[in-house]
């Protein structure tokens, strides 16, 4: 899944305001409706701050932000739901099998 758009874009078809665009949650409940992915039982893994805004949206329970890609340059904040941070994914994976 991915969102072609972006309100401030050079293509008019695309130039909008989606619900696909990160940190909203389009693109995962389109996926939850035609994976049937249960959201509240699942958790999400991004190296942006919108990634984890976007599952915690959809309804997940849990998130870690990775500090690869984009992640270390994230501004830490409080989100509507706690997460925590990981150098990469395998350890981000380690943290939510706790869960």
């Amino acid at each position: 899944y991915y969102c072609p758009h972006h309100k401030k874009g050079s293509v008019a078809e695309y130039a909008v305001d989606c619900d696909c665009r990160k940190p909203k949650p389009g693109l995962l409940l389109a996926a939850k409706k035609e994976l049937d992915i249960d959201c509240e039982e699942s958790f999400i893994i991004g190296d942006k701050v919108p990634d984890l805004e976007s599952g915690f949206a959809a309804g997940c329970k849990a998130g870690v932000l990775v500090l690869t890609g984009h992640g270390t340059e994230q501004e830490l904040k409080p989100l509507e739901k706690p997460y925590e941070t990981a150098p990469e994914i395998l350890e981000a994976v380690k943290i939510l099998l706790e869960y």
